[in-house]
């Protein structure tokens, strides 16, 4: 009777065959760390690592078991933010599968085997990986920021201290995001660096320029994103007929004219920093547009009650005027009655 059990669910474990190094996109989440029943997907995984007898292809079934763990991250990241609890877990897991290939590609080495492309084909994967997971808590960021600029433009009459409080808490939360992104890529980079060792001296100069050329990349997309963002925030001001003072763009601009200073001499990672700081000097400009667009708000109801004021008169004269004729026209038959 088990071994009836046990061939149908072997099978489910097994039927994707060998992993591809390839990565295009991320698979599924599936169940998460936070699910009562995750221990039947990591079951699953430990089954078919169990069942894979290549060192090569137990090495590139870590990059599909690593890919999961990345979705897990996202999944959670997006429903519950930073302190999702199962995150620390999938961080784990997710590191012990860098780990795990780079000690495969070693204990390879050590039989004298010639790892080096091998060591290329997973090191590109988890390249691909580490980008999608970057993005992920970059998007999670982005759309906190998002939030954060609805809640003061749409709680307008809300209690200032609630929308404060609550600011504060988004805020919070993407600085715990940054922190958790800076943290786990550096753990990530720790360990791939083990397979990057095993690289011969043609694929590590490549890999070096590569390298390179994605911080480039990612510098430049920072810098157009500030400018975007400010763009945005003009539109902003233009959209609710605000006129933004003089220098109140200043702080905006001398960060984004060091950090394309600093592009241009080829520290794409202060780059990134400055283009976050010059962000983050726009929410001190939103601040000002949502105060003069609430002194405008203001001055229009003033205006409106003194443009009402005179209707009022005119009609209180209009009655006045009316009263007082049908008092003469009254004095006048009182008149004629005693005649």
């Amino acid at each position: 009777m088990k071994k009836i059990f046990l061939i149908p669910l072997l099978a489910l474990f097994l039927v994707a065959g060998t992993a591809n190094a390839q990565v295009s996109n991320l698979p599924s989440a599936g169940l998460t760390p936070e699910s009562t029943f995750y221990f039947l997907d990591r079951l699953g995984e430990n089954l078919r690592e169990f069942f894979t007898f290549n060192a090569a292809s137990k090495a590139k079934l870590q990059i599909k078991f690593a890919g999961e763990r990345i979705s897990e991250i996202s999944v959670m990241v997006e429903k519950e933010g930073a302190k999702t609890r199962g995150i620390e877990k999938a961080k784990i897991l997710l590191l012990g599968n860098v780990a795990y290939a780079a000690e495969i590609i070693q204990k390879e080495k050590t039989t004298g085997k010639d790892v080096s492309q091998l060591a290329k084909e997973i090191d590109d994967a988890f390249d691909e990986q580490e980008k999608l997971l970057i993005q992920t808590f970059q998007d999670a960021r982005r759309k906190l920021k998002e939030d954060r600029l609805a809640l003061k433009r749409d709680l307008t009459g809300v209690d200032d201290l609630s929308i404060e409080t609550q600011i504060r808490l988004l805020e919070d939360e993407v600085d715990d995001l940054e922190g958790m992104q800076d943290n786990l890529k550096d753990l990530f980079d720790d360990e791939q660096e083990k397979i990057e060792n095993e690289l011969n001296d043609e694929d590590k100069e490549a890999d070096e320029l590569e390298e390179e050329e994605d911080e480039r990349k990612e510098a430049e997309e920072a810098i157009q994103g500030a400018l975007k963002e400010k763009q945005e925030t003009i539109e902003e001001a233009e959209k609710e007929d605000v006129t933004l003072p003089v220098g109140a763009l200043d702080e905006f601009n001398s960060l984004l004219f060091h950090a394309q200073s600093v592009f241009d001499a080829g520290n794409y990672k202060e780059v990134e920093r400055l283009a976050e700081q010059a962000e983050d000097a726009l929410e001190s400009v939103e601040d000002i547009i949502e105060e003069l667009e609430e002194e405008n708000e203001e001055t229009e109801i003033e205006e409106n009650k003194e443009g009402d004021e005179p209707e009022e008169t005119e009609e209180q004269d209009d009655k006045d005027e009316k009263d007082t004729g049908n008092r003469d026209n009254g004095n006048e038959n009182d008149e004629e009655n005693e005649d």
